[in-house]
């Protein structure tokens, strides 16, 4: 009788890519125009001649005491205000939790056979929703790339506490797997 010899089995092999050198990310103070309208100047000129009333904190119909035409409460005199800041997970102390989203594995990248972890980074919000405009790709992998963003964009999270214990906006890099089964 002869001895039954296996063939060892190809393995599979998985499309590896080599990642792309993410670029630094750059936080940048949103350029604000202040565009002075007609109406916002009646205003301030009426109020600046009118007196202060009960109703009418300042003399500025819907103002607040002490605040300056055209700003934002809780803003700077004579400015916009600015958007609360980006924590990095370092700096806060509960870093999010995924409360609900999955991906969607696009058709043609399974019936391609492609497979990998794409890494996207976002902005998660003190609401725990992924910030519009935030999603970029950290670490790429074709035919994934965009079924990760979309997915990502629609994810929940328990938001990230600071040191204070209230809710703070932070940046992370979220894994996200796509895999045959």
């Amino acid at each position: 009788m002869k001895p039954v010899v296996q063939k060892p089995r190809p393995k599979r092999q998985e499309l590896v890519v080599p990642a792309k050198v993410p670029e630094p990310v750059k936080e940048q103070e949103p350029v604000v125009e202040q565009v002075e309208t007609p109406a916002a100047t009646e205003v301030a000129a009426v109020a600046s001649q009118a007196p202060a009333g009960p109703g009418v904190p300042d003399g500025a119909v819907g103002g607040v005491v002490g605040g300056v035409v055209g700003g934002v409460v809780g803003g700077k005199a004579g400015g916009q205000g600015t958007a609360p800041p980006i924590y990095t997970p370092r700096e806060v102390m509960k870093l999010p939790v995924l409360l609900s989203g999955k991906p969607e594995y696009p058709r043609r990248a399974r019936e391609d056979g492609i497979t990998g972890v794409v890494m996207v980074m976002v902005v998660i919000g003190t609401d725990g929703a992924v910030e519009p405009g935030s999603p970029r790709i950290h670490r790429s992998v074709p035919g994934l790339d965009e079924a990760a963003l979309e997915s990502v964009s629609g994810w929940r999270f328990s938001p990230a506490l600071g040191h204070g214990g209230a809710p703070v906006r932070v940046k992370v890099v979220i894994p996200v797997k796509f895999a045959l089964r």
